[in-house]
């Protein structure tokens, strides 16, 4: 997995690319995507969440995360 981080106009991005198959997501893991979230939001960020396989988003569907995450 190859991680590269841009600045841009006060933007930071991370493209992540190479093998990253995430098949699965618990509460641990609901909880980072939350903590990350609102940390983005505190710096005027924002978090975007791409390729979702469909098991993890019947997750976050269920648990009504999808609704505050901008999931693309």
């Amino acid at each position: 997995m190859n991680i590269k981080k841009r600045i841009y106009n006060n933007k930071v991005t991370f493209e992540v690319s190479g093998r990253l198959d995430i098949e699965s997501i618990s509460s641990v893991g609901i909880r980072v995507v939350l903590i990350l979230q609102k940390q983005m939001k505190k710096q005027r960020g924002k978090l975007i969440i791409l390729n979702v396989n469909e098991f993890v988003m019947d997750v976050l569907e269920t648990t009504n995360i999808a609704q505050i995450l901008d999931i693309q």
